[in-house]
């Protein structure tokens, strides 16, 4: 009986917080919804922000293309998407209230064309910054 609560007072906790983690990136989540959509650029329509549950928690950021892609784009998306991941860590890095959401989780960037067709996705930790 001993180990067992034992087992329980040193795992409690930790649980809550992790709950409490979560509820606020959703609540996070919920506030930026509110905003959108919104286009980010000429062609990249921010459509929705919802927070993925584990370990760790990552907030995500769903794009939509509203062009069609040629081939040759399409071809290209890993590159386009390691660039774009360069320039957005700079920013996560740079921006002191981002960088504090990037303290909390993971970001990850989830891509998709006009018909909803998956095109990619970057993902990057506040561990990350140390690459820049």
């Amino acid at each position: 009986m001993r180990k067992l609560l034992f087992i329980l007072i040193t795992i409690f906790p930790s649980l809550v917080l992790a709950d409490e983690e979560f509820l606020f990136c959703m609540d996070t989540a919920t506030n930026l919804n509110k905003k959108l959509p919104l286009m980010v650029d000429e062609v990249t329509n921010w459509k929705n922000t919802t927070c993925k549950n584990g370990n760790p928690i990552i907030f995500q950021y769903f794009y939509y293309l509203e062009k069609p892609l040629t081939p040759d784009e399409q071809a290209n998306m890993p590159r386009i998407l390691r660039n774009i991941f360069t320039v957005s860590l700079k920013q996560w890095c740079q921006n002191p209230d981002q960088k504090l959401l990037l303290n909390l989780f993971n970001v990850e960037y989830i891509y998709f064309d006009k018909n909803d067709k998956y095109l990619g996705n970057i993902e990057f930790t506040q561990d990350d910054c140390s690459k820049i």
